[in-house]
């Protein structure tokens, strides 16, 4: 998947993936409660979309996009503008299971930018689930989750 399939709208941010013939809405009217310096940590499993993802909001190329899951294995931070306010972004490690330590290190680090994060965006493949329970999804990132962090679910992969 390229960048150019994300769509971003964003009064009342909505995103958006463009296939072949439609433009499909994987979320919409999400409020983010907008206040300069929020931390949005972009969070699920390898090749799932999250460096498409922050490609899409910084519009520009930011993180290394492959078709080979686990091509980002640290965390990459960017800062975005919407509707001017500066939100600090953070792309993270795909969650799986591994025995490679560099990875291991990876998703440690995802897990602290969970603990950190004012907004969270789970990208999750729309294709396997309609759940929108982000516990019964990963129910193991619960203790790294704070209260009153705002979890919102993003459908990729569902043309």
């Amino acid at each position: 998947m390229s960048e150019q399939n994300f769509t971003i709208q964003t009064s009342n941010l909505s995103i958006g993936y463009k296939s072949k013939s439609e433009t499909i809405t994987i979320a919409q009217n999400i409020n983010l409660g907008l206040e300069k310096g929020k931390l949005i940590a972009l969070i699920g499993e390898n090749g799932i979309g999250k460096s498409t993802l922050l490609n899409c909001l910084t519009g520009q190329d930011t993180a290394i996009v492959t078709p080979i899951a686990g091509t980002t294995r640290d965390t990459i931070k960017a800062q975005i503008t919407i509707d001017g306010v500066l939100l600090n972004v953070i792309d993270t490690a795909g969650l799986r299971t591994t025995n490679d330590i560099v990875e291991q290190e990876g998703i440690k680090r995802t897990l602290r930018a969970l603990e950190m994060a004012d907004l969270v965006l789970l990208v999750v493949d729309g294709a396997q689930t309609t759940e929108h329970n982000p516990w019964v999804l990963h129910p193991e990132l619960t203790p790294h989750h704070k209260p009153n962090t705002q979890v919102i679910v993003i459908y990729n992969k569902i043309d």
